[in-house]
């Protein structure tokens, strides 16, 4: 991981100068087939898993042992506990690999606001899109000379994701959590942790429908606010840049939110459950003091969230340039 404090530093309009991490060497041959096999192997079984669970039910009714065989397996797996952060896993090459074929950079606050590797943070991260790649490929650099993002950090991710074999186990070791009210904040509450979390939800998912504008959902979202108060974690805004183009779904959203669970199609290069080849620039904004309350008014709250809002903006609008011209232009519409 490149030395950030001697990489380039960017001056936003008020002054403020935050510094942003160099641009990785690009992918060998062999890292981009790397890449590109276990990319398309990760989002092909999402995108097939719910057809083949359905083929073996419907063909270990009709008798294939082999089917059976697997049924079973995959029911006993689905009661093994998911486990804890696993740190041989967050350290596999294979991330770095992924961070360099979407030219992952990371852009830090200034210095004298730089988060502390044992701060108490709850990082609050847009946009969701169609799958949250930045928040992901960022678990595995938590506690990394330099990066500024906490090692205890935790992901608040859907619960529904907790409740598939394999795919828990997965999320788990990386160090991701069911995103329950209590679970959170109880993590929270204990000494020096920190954590990330997607306030968008599935709502996210669909505002990914439009790659051609920046939109995230915030204007109703709260929760996160109140979290933060309860559990005296200073909110962290983040913005990936460039998350939105990496997929394009279809999807009925009435469905999904009734299921707590995005329910219809995606792709991505070429049209296949393949996430395109897009930079993306992770914006860690300066940390937002909160002051402690187990029982915070709607006022404090409110107060709060529309600090968090306007340095939402004003992240994305200081920094938006570095992904070129096109997105110079561009505007966060929040919703």
């Amino acid at each position: 991981m490149a030395d950030f404090w001697s990489s380039e530093k960017i001056v936003a309009a008020d002054g403020t100068v935050s510094v942003i991490s160099a641009e990785d060497r690009p992918c060998t041959l062999l890292e981009n087939v790397i890449a590109i096999s276990t990319l398309f192997t990760w989002f092909g079984f999402v995108y097939v898993g719910p057809w083949l669970t359905l083929w073996v039910i419907i063909t270990a009714l009709l008798g294939s042992k082999a089917a059976i065989t697997t049924l079973i397996i995959t029911i006993g797996l689905s009661f093994v506990p998911p486990g804890n952060v696993w740190w041989t896993y967050r350290s596999l090459g294979l991330w770095d690999i992924w961070r360099k074929y979407f030219r992952v950079r990371l852009l830090t606050p200034p210095k004298d606001k730089f988060l502390k590797p044992d701060g108490h943070y709850l990082l609050a991260e847009f946009p969701h899109g169609v799958y949250p790649m930045g928040s992901w490929l960022g678990l595995p650099i938590c506690g990394r000379p330099g990066t500024g993002i906490p090692k205890n950090l935790r992901g608040g991710i859907a619960s529904v994701l907790f409740a598939l074999p394999v795919i828990k186990h997965n999320y788990a070791w990386a160090g991701c959590m069911p995103a329950e009210y209590k679970r959170m904040l109880k993590h929270l509450r204990e000494p020096k942790a920190s954590l990330s979390v997607i306030p968008e939800g599935i709502k996210g998912i669909f505002l990914a429908q439009h790659p051609e504008r920046e939109e995230v959902y915030l204007t109703r979202r709260k929760g996160f606010v109140k979290l933060a108060i309860q559990g005296g974690a200073d909110i962290v805004p983040v913005y990936h840049l460039g998350q939105t183009q990496l997929l394009t779904f279809w999807g009925t959203e009435e469905i999904s939110r009734k299921w707590r669970a995005s329910v219809g199609l995606f792709w991505g290069a070429y049209g296949l459950p393949l996430p395109r080849k897009h930079q993306i620039i992770t914006l860690v904004g300066p940390p937002i003091p909160v002051q402690q309350s187990d029982t915070p008014t709607q006022e404090q709250i409110d107060k709060l969230h529309t600090q968090f809002t306007a340095a939402l903006r004003k992240l994305f609008d200081d920094n938006k340039h570095l992904l070129g011209p096109v997105w110079a232009k561009k505007q966060l519409i929040i919703i």
